[in-house]
């Protein structure tokens, strides 16, 4: 994967999901992996940039293709497992508030500061 078109893709989405309260960040794993979560307060959106997942939520199994917006619904159970030996990049975003300080916190989590602008 080429790292600067996967920067250039992350500048691009904080440009239009970051202003609507999100924070994006890529993930990178390199070996087959799986976690669950019991929910997060807010909705959660993954892109999945190269490589395959599974998501489990609801009692039914989804395939993210490369480049789709894929949401898993805020409060509800899911379980994610990622494939083969190939690198996995995808981004993620959560709807998170902001402090009247400028710091944004998700479920407890102190994220960066807010870029203000002018």
């Amino acid at each position: 994967m080429n790292k600067s078109k996967i920067n250039l893709g992350l500048k691009e989405l904080k440009k239009e999901w970051e202003p609507k309260g999100f924070k994006c960040e890529i993930y990178q794993t390199n070996s087959v992996e799986s976690w669950s979560n019991p929910g997060h307060k807010t909705d959660e959106f993954i892109i999945l940039i190269e490589g395959e997942m599974d998501i489990y939520f609801q009692g039914q199994t989804y395939y993210p293709a490369i480049g789709e917006i894929f949401k898993i619904p805020a409060k509800v159970p899911h379980k994610t497992r990622y494939g083969n030996s190939t690198c996995l990049y995808w981004i993620y975003a959560f709807d998170w508030q902001w402090n009247e300080d400028g710091v944004g916190i998700e479920e407890g989590k102190i994220r960066s500061p807010k870029v203000k602008s002018v």
